[in-house]
């Protein structure tokens, strides 16, 4: 159990350092995700939804809805 625990205790402090060296890709391993997900909130904030369905192509039939399907089904 001791030499686990030494082994990991290695592995971390191996991670830290490597991390440390790399600060610049490493911030944006944190802060890149976070960004592109606020990004993608105030889209979809901003888009209103009667405006986008005014606007498709593509038919409301061919749309899936589950609750649709999940009424049509036998599972109930």
């Amino acid at each position: 159990m001791g030499s686990k625990l030494r082994h990991f205790g290695a592995l971390m402090k191996k991670n830290w350092i490597i991390w440390k060296r790399t600060l610049g890709a490493s911030l944006c391993e944190l802060f890149c995700p976070v960004a592109l997900m606020a990004i993608l909130s105030i889209v979809r904030v901003l888009i209103i939804p009667s405006d986008v369905e005014a606007r498709s192509s593509i038919s409301k039939s061919k749309l899936f809805s589950p609750v649709d399907y999940l009424a049509d089904s036998n599972f109930a």
